[in-house]
């Protein structure tokens, strides 16, 4: 090699580190808080995926079905193995719990009253009003304000309730059902004014889309074929 090229390298070399650590850096960095909950620990407020009323309002005004968005937005009772768990965790009847595990596992219920109808009609009913009131609660379902620590458990969810949402919808809403404390979306804007963009501050919290902050820095560096993953 000659001393030319062995110059050109040694005075290429800074310009090489300036770039790993003021661009590269940020992106990798913004990659990891994508797709990872920071704890407190880190100084950062863990982000999580929560559909709230303020959100389903906002929906209701970019395509979204009010049907559809007052089926998220609606709470229903159900005897499945998880809210009979939740149930025998705070210590409800465990003959009430076996009877509905055994003969009425996968019903739901519209609504709390009828399903403290049907609760009265069992042979191991709850025995007075209070333990009625009190035992209710455990089967409720409902999406709205319930935190979900990952993008794949919100999608599973909404699943569940067979939605006639699209998968494009589907994307769009849990994108902007993530939420971070006003920290991280500070100390983004802090860094780059224009990623203000990506952060949507609600009553309820910050909706961020990292994610979409990382594509854009990506493609800043020339890379387009990009796949988001769950």
């Amino acid at each position: 090699m000659s001393l030319s090229a062995k110059l050109g390298y040694v005075f290429i070399a800074p310009a090489l580190v300036l770039v790993a650590v003021f661009f590269l850096t940020p992106v990798v960095l913004t990659g990891i808080f994508s797709f990872t909950n920071m704890s407190t620990a880190t100084g950062i407020t863990g982000g999580a995926y929560q559909i709230t009323p303020s959100l389903l309002r906002d929906l209701s005004d970019q395509g979204f079905e009010k049907s559809t968005l007052d089926s998220i937005g609606s709470e229903s009772y159900q005897i499945a193995t998880a809210t009979l768990q939740i149930a025998r965790k705070a210590g409800a009847e465990p003959s009430l719990l076996a009877e509905l595990e055994e003969e009425h596992l996968g019903q739901n219920f519209t609504s709390r009253r009828e399903f403290e109808r049907f609760l009265k009609k069992l042979q191991n009913r709850p025995r007075s009003t209070r333990e009625l009131k009190s035992t209710s609660p455990h089967f409720r379902k409902s999406l709205i304000n319930e935190r979900f620590e990952t993008e794949i458990a919100l999608k599973a969810a909404l699943t569940e309730l067979q939605t006639k949402l699209t998968p494009d919808q589907i994307d769009k809403l849990s994108q902007a059902a993530y939420t971070v404390g006003p920290d991280l979306a500070a100390r983004f804007i802090a860094r780059e004014p224009r990623w203000s963009r990506h952060f949507i501050t609600t009553t309820q919290g910050t909706c961020a889309d990292l994610p979409g902050i990382a594509a854009e820095q990506l493609m800043a560096a020339g890379i387009y074929n990009i796949t988001r993953y769950a």
